[in-house]
């Protein structure tokens, strides 16, 4: 007759819990920084444009009209996601995780399309993009951009069976 070990209490598990926990905080606080700096730097970039607060005589600050506009609303909204999808992680929602995936998954289209409404708009940035080179780092330039959100979205995804929240 075979018997099946016991499981103790403070093995493997107990670790874990604490490592979810650790990685949990992590998530959290990454997306609440990184939705927060975007609500700011859309918020200043507004203030600038709008002349609520001053800015350098030989330097312009626009808003687009159109998709323009658009396109900002959901770049507003998707830093929103962030920000809440952080503050929920932290207090343990697990919807945070689904609202954190929507924005990484809306934000990299949305990115590629500010892009490219940016140079039909804007004559000098088009021009940035039209030589092999300057594309090139251009085009490493946004991508780079994109590491953090989509590092945070990675690590909500858990192996089978283990949860984040």
């Amino acid at each position: 007759m075979t018997v099946a070990a016991i499981q103790i209490d403070y093995s493997h598990e107990a670790g874990e819990m604490s490592a979810d926990r650790l990685l949990r905080r992590i998530v959290g606080w990454s997306a609440v920084i990184y939705g927060g700096v975007g609500v700011l730097q859309l918020a200043l970039h507004i203030a600038l444009a709008r002349g609520w607060v001053s800015r350098p005589p030989y330097m312009s600050w626009s808003l687009s009209a159109g998709w323009g506009i658009l396109l900002l609303a959901a770049h507003t909204l998707t830093e929103c996601a962030y920000l809440l999808a952080g503050a929920l992680l932290l207090r343990r929602s697990p919807v945070g995780i689904p609202v954190l995936r929507w924005a990484a998954v809306v934000g990299v289209p949305l990115m590629i399309a500010q892009v490219i409404h940016s140079m039909f708009e804007f004559q000098n940035y088009a021009s940035y993009w039209s030589k092999p080179a300057t594309a090139a780092v251009e085009a490493l330039g946004t991508f780079n951009g994109q590491w953090v959100p989509l590092l945070i979205a990675a690590l909500t995804f858990r192996p089978a069976g283990k949860r984040l929240a």
